[in-house]
C-alpha cells in the first residue's frame, strides 16, 4: 500500500522559512480541522518539490546504517512498478494503493514523535518492503514488530529484509518478535492489543479512510498512531506533533495522534 534521504541545512530566505522546518511544537485542543488537498493527484511515488529539512534531533546511526544494507539490492519501486503492470494486464485495479517508502532516518524521527515505550506492540498497515517496521525493531524493544502488506512480491522483499538485517545484527527487538504477514489489513481485526500504529493514507480513497478510522477508534486509549497528508477526524483522537519529512521522491506531512477517552 501507499507507504529519501534526508537534506541537511538551514533555508536560503525567509520567504520559505515556514516551508523548510519541521513543525514540532505540539497542537493544542481535541481534534484537529480537516484541511482539504488542494489536489487530488497521489504524491506517495510522484516528485514533489522537496523543502530543506533541520534535523531536530541527533540519533545514533549505526542501526539506521544496518536496515539500509539490509536493503541494498532490494528496489521496492521496481517491485511494485511490475506487479502493477502485470495486475492490469490482467484486468485488476485497486484504488488508493501507489506505492512509496520512507527512508529509515525520516522514519527514525516519527517513531520519535510517537513516543515508543519497551514492550509496546507496532503495526505498519501496508509496509511495502518492510523498512517501517525493520527501522522500528532496530530503534526499540518491542515486543511486536509487524508489518501487514497485501502485494505479495512487496512481503517476499520485506522477508528477504528481515533476513539481511538479522545477519548483520541483532536488533533489540527479538528476531521472533518481527513479523511479516500477506494479508488485506481491512478484511481483520488488526487494531486489537497494538500500541503504535503506522499507515500511509495520502493515495487512500475517502473510503478507506473512513473504515481506517472507524478501525483506529477501537484501539486503546493512550495507543498512539501516525498518518500522512489526510488528518484523522475524530474526538477520540487529539493530535500531538505535525511535520514535514522526506517521503520517496520528495516529502509528505506527517500527523500524530493519541487515542483518548472521548467520555
Amino acid at each position: 500500500m501507499c507507504m529519501q534521504r534526508v537534506k541537511r541545512g538551514r533555508p536560503s530566505s525567509s520567504k520559505n522559512r515556514d516551508e523548510s522546518h519541521v513543525e514540532v511544537a505540539p497542537v493544542q485542543g481535541r481534534h484537529q480541522r480537516n484541511v482539504a488537498s488542494k489536489s487530488r493527484r497521489c504524491l506517495c511515488s510522484e516528485a514533489m518539490p522537496s523543502p530543506s529539512f533541520v534535523e531536530e534531533t541527533v540519533l545514533d546511526p549505526s542501526p539506521l546504517i544496518l536496515v539500509q544494507k539490509a536493503y541494498s539490492s532490494i528496489d521496492g519501486y521496481e517491485i511494485a512498478r511490475v506487479e502493477k503492470k502485470r495486475q492490469r494486464a490482467e484486468g485488476h485495479f485497486v484504488a488508493g494503493i501507489q506505492y512509496g517508502e520512507i527512508e529509515p532516518s525520516a522514519f527514525a524521527q516519527v517513531l520519535q514523535w510517537m513516543g515508543p515505550n519497551e514492550g509496546d506492540r507496532f503495526l505498519d498497515l501496508g509496509s511495502g518492503s518492510g523498512k517501517a517496521v525493520l527501522t522500528a525493531a532496530s530503534l526499540y524493544k518491542l515486543d511486536l514488530a509487524l508489518g501487514i502488506e497485501v502485494q505479495p512480491k512487496l512481503h517476499a522483499a520485506a522477508l528477504d529484509a528481515r533476513s539481511r538485517l538479522l545477519a548483520l545484527s541483532a536488533p533489540p527487538t527479538p528476531a521472533r518478535l518481527i513479523e511479516f504477514r500477506n494479508e488485506d489489513a481491512f478484511k481483520k481485526q488488526w487494531y486489537e492489543g497494538l500500541d503504535l500504529v503506522f499507515c500511509t493514507t495520502t493515495c487512500f480513497t475517502p473510503e478507506m479512510i473512513e473504515q481506517l478510522q472507524r478501525d483506529a477508534e477501537k484501539l486503546r486509549v493512550g495507543a498512539r498512531i501516525a498518518v500522512t497528508t489526510r488528518p484523522l477526524n475524530s474526538l477520540k483522537f487529539r493530535m500531538t506533533q505535525k511535520g514535514v519529512l522526506p517521503y520517496g521522491k520528495g516529502s509528505l506531512t506527517f500527523f500524530v495522534y493519541v487515542r483518548e477517552d472521548s467520555q
